[in-house]
């Protein structure tokens, strides 16, 4: 493995405005979260954690991470071939499945949202407000996936400027809309954490506007309802290949996600209100893991469709490399300023959850260089068009390695739920070291095909 300078300048070109866009996307949650946490304290925290997760399991394992992976990736080889009929082709399919994915996913949560908070085990008062908060979230549940597979399209041929774009729209919207609708402030009623809620499902629905409203106008990739009609059985072959297993390996991963949640809540709400703190708060640091990641889907995947082995190794390198660096020089912070972080989340009169919040945050320290390499390794697999590796080396680390140890120390042996922690640590090392492998294996492969 070998860092290319002429390759950086290009990668960091793609890579910052994705950083950017999903640090803007985590932002919006987290600072989300600290405003119901001010307002309604550990029984709001704790109702909007289980509510995330959830909402991420459902809407990650169908769109986040199978269709919008599948998009991308096939658009950017079909355009880097120099195919556009192809990539737009790719681009309608991908867009279409989004939206029949996102609206039955919509429909379900909205009608089941309080049976599958009550089944996780939550407390009472927990369960009644997530279960509010959740059947308004239903509706931004289809704009946010939609908006995914949107900006799919995008980053396929290399335009990671826009979706980052949306982004800020969608995070200066939702803050304002936070600020008012939870607190009464603005002019605004005080809706508490439902007022949070709706601020998200308006928050998204502009963001979608914005990026459909380009795409449809100004996109070098231009999908249409007439490339369904010229649409084969290849190009669905082709899409499904690539998406099916991007969405088990994202199934596979959230699925070990949300049943350890539903082990901490029976840690307790202030457990569970400190655990949800210091997620949140990773899961802005691991954001420039995700947008290095992008970034290297698009640049190997349109060098492999142009059929520049060398450039697509360079790219793939070059990008495992920055990235890892970035989330390391990240992970100093949470060793350093764990406690003044955590404290962002609450009032006084909770040091004690703070204080466990803090030390779960300096374990998740020495997890961010590993996940970053995790994630942008499987980012390279993805662009080459290997979905298939990533998805056997995460249900092999998550089902035999962070499962197993979930299930016997927090959910037998009921362990401080810093615990976790050092459980996804050791996953994440493993994940990389296996995930790095494939990847400089399927690389030098590349030229003997």
């Amino acid at each position: 493995m070998h860092f290319s300078r002429s390759s950086a300048g290009d990668v960091l070109r793609l890579a910052l405005p994705a950083v950017f866009e999903q640090v803007l996307v985590m932002l919006v949650f987290t600072l989300d979260t600290v405003m119901v946490g001010r307002y309604g304290g550990s029984q709001a925290l704790a109702a909007i954690g289980v509510s995330a997760e959830m909402v991420a399991t459902v809407s990650n394992i169908f769109v986040g991470m199978g269709i919008s992976i599948a998009t991308t990736s096939l658009v950017a080889r079909s355009f880097g071939a120099g195919r556009l009929k192809r990539a737009e082709e790719y681009a309608t399919l991908g867009i279409l499945a989004a939206a029949a994915s996102a609206s039955m996913i919509a429909v379900l949560v909205f009608l089941f949202a309080g049976s599958a908070v009550r089944a996780a085990g939550a407390e009472a008062a927990v369960s009644l407000i997530a279960s509010g908060y959740l059947r308004i979230v239903a509706v931004a549940i289809f704009f946010s996936m939609v908006l995914s597979s949107v900006n799919a399209v995008l980053r396929g041929y290399g335009n990671t400027k826009v979706p980052f774009v949306a982004s800020a729209i969608t995070t200066m919207t939702n803050l304002i809309l936070d600020y008012g609708l939870i607190f009464g402030n603005l002019g605004m009623p005080e809706l508490g954490v439902q007022g949070a809620a709706i601020a998200t499902v308006i928050a998204q629905a502009l963001g979608l506007t914005f990026s459909t409203t380009y795409m449809l106008r100004r996109s070098k990739v231009k999908p249409g309802l007439s490339h369904i009609q010229t649409l084969d059985i290849q190009r669905l072959k082709s899409f499904f290949r690539l998406s099916v297993p991007a969405s088990m390996q994202e199934g596979s991963i959230s699925l070990v996600r949300l049943l350890g949640q539903f082990m901490i809540i029976g840690l307790g709400t202030k457990a569970l209100a400190a655990n949800t703190m210091a997620t949140m708060i990773e899961s802005i640091s691991f954001m420039p893991g995700w947008g290095f990641a992008l970034a290297a889907s698009a640049l190997v995947g349109l060098k492999v469709g142009e059929g520049d082995h060398e450039g697509a190794r360079a790219y793939a390198y070059t990008s495992v490399i920055m990235g890892s660096a970035v989330m390391g020089v990240i992970s100093l912070l949470f060793l350093v300023f764990p406690q003044q972080l955590i404290s962002m989340f609450v009032t006084g009169g909770e040091e004690d959850v703070v204080m466990l919040g803090a030390l779960c945050l300096a374990i998740g320290a020495f997890e961010q260089p590993t996940m970053g390499a995790s994630m942008i390794s499987a980012g390279v697999l993805r662009g080459m068009g290997d979905t298939k590796t990533p998805f056997k080396v995460s249900f092999l680390t998550s089902w035999f390695i962070r499962m197993p140890l979930t299930i016997i120390l927090i959910f037998f042996l009921k362990t401080p739920v810093w615990m976790v922690w050092v459980i996804t640590a050791v996953y994440w090392l493993a994940d990389s070291i296996l995930l790095l492998k494939s990847m400089d294996s399927k690389l030098k492969a590349l030229g003997h095909i």
